[in-house]
């Protein structure tokens, strides 16, 4: 099957001052329609930089991103290759807020969003009633008048996901979208998140620090290390027979039934 998003070589450095920082180096994987890849690893790993290279915040040093073939190489110029773009592909950040507009509803902001992409969408008869859809499949029926300051941090987080919906992309790119979330939120994003795989075919690229969400969410994983893949392969295999020590070094630090941490004993003053 022919890969919905392709990653080549894919290297970004900053300049700081007179050196250069490399945030990834010589990144390449493919994820094919309807399918969830994980890219796992430490913060500092480079995940973030990579999926902002793949959503076109930024450019590429070396190497190149392409989605259905096409390469995403420049910034859209004009307004047409703008909805192209956030057609083909949407992020979902860790902080929510920073995408919704504090001032506007959320049924505003998604009906919005319709307004802007209704050539491509088709003009819904009752755009409300796409709006209401919306909220209902992430689990926010009746909230459209609510503002973000009213929502918890789940509840923003979930219509910070009907947005990315909205415009009905071909990949979600999630930037540890569930990271900052408490275990019973997170558990429901994640289920989601897995619905919107199987009954939408959404192709996901999830970025996460935590080996233990990734069984429930993907079939893929890339394990990133300062800035480099060190592994992938299938999640039933790298969870069960990881091959680098890092990714096992991963694996060790999920916590497991019965485990208690180690209390670090301070030496006593004078010694």
């Amino acid at each position: 099957m022919t890969a919905l998003l392709e990653v080549s070589g894919l290297t970004k450095r900053y300049a700081v001052r007179r050196d250069h920082v490399t945030a990834c180096e010589d990144v390449t994987f493919r994820v094919r329609r309807g399918e969830a890849l994980a890219l796992v690893g430490e913060s500092g790993a480079g995940k973030s930089t990579v999926v902002r290279l793949i959503a076109g915040l930024e450019q590429p040093t070396t190497g190149r991103v392409l989605l259905r073939g096409n390469p995403v190489d420049a910034r859209p110029r004009g307004r047409t290759e703008r909805l192209a773009r956030a057609a083909t592909v949407q992020i979902v950040h860790q902080d929510p807020y920073s995408c919704l507009d504090p001032r506007q509803t959320i049924g505003a902001g998604l009906a919005e969003l319709l307004q802007l992409h209704a050539r491509r969408l088709g003009r819904h008869p009752d755009r409300a009633a796409r709006v209401a859809e919306l909220l209902d499949t992430v689990g926010l029926p009746g909230l459209a008048d609510a503002r973000p300051a009213r929502l918890s941090g789940g509840q923003r987080q979930r219509a910070a996901i009907a947005r990315a919906l909205a415009v009905e992309p071909d990949i979600l790119l999630l930037d540890e979208a569930v990271a900052a979330l408490d275990v019973s939120v997170q558990a429901q994003i994640l289920n989601l998140l897995a619905d919107l795989r199987e009954q939408k075919g959404t192709t996901l690229v999830f970025v996460t620090h935590d080996l233990a969400v990734v069984r429930q969410l993907c079939q893929e994983t890339v394990v990133m290390r300062d800035g480099r893949v060190v592994e992938e392969g299938p999640v039933a295999r790298i969870l069960t027979t990881p091959r680098h020590p890092y990714t096992r070094a991963l694996l060790d630090s999920v916590p497991r039934p019965g485990w208690r941490p180690r209390r670090t004993h301070r030496p006593a003053a004078g010694t």
